[in-house]
């Protein structure tokens, strides 16, 4: 049987009596006559069965699964400013800038002190 493509439906079958002959109280011969089930098929079905489970759970991953979300780092850029200067004049400066040229700005805007 380990040499043929699997047959999910056949599995699920198996799979089926297995899980009720494990909740009956009977033993595998009075099962399979019940049910009308080879004893032989039974048992290398439960032995194929067991096989594959235990090769699921020992069996290492390959490749790992990918995440579904991915942390997404954006750089914050610094809010643009906006000055009102006393005399009406609109100065609008990029986030960014750099504080002493504004500065030297503002103080060249404003004049001389009288």
């Amino acid at each position: 049987m380990a040499n043929h493509q699997r047959d999910s439906r056949k599995e699920d079958y198996w799979r089926r009596h297995l899980q009720s002959w494990s909740r009956s109280a009977l033993s595998v011969r009075d099962y399979c006559a019940r049910h009308q089930l080879s004893e032989a098929s039974f048992y290398a079905w439960r032995r194929l069965l067991a096989e594959r489970d235990r090769e699921t759970l020992v069996a290492p991953r390959l490749e790992p699964t990918p995440p579904l979300f991915v942390p997404l780092h954006l750089p914050v850029a610094p809010a643009p400013l906006e000055l009102l200067l006393p005399d009406g004049l609109v100065v609008r400066v990029p986030g960014g800038f750099d504080a002493d040229t504004l500065r030297r700005l503002v103080e060249t805007l404003r004049g001389p002190a009288c």
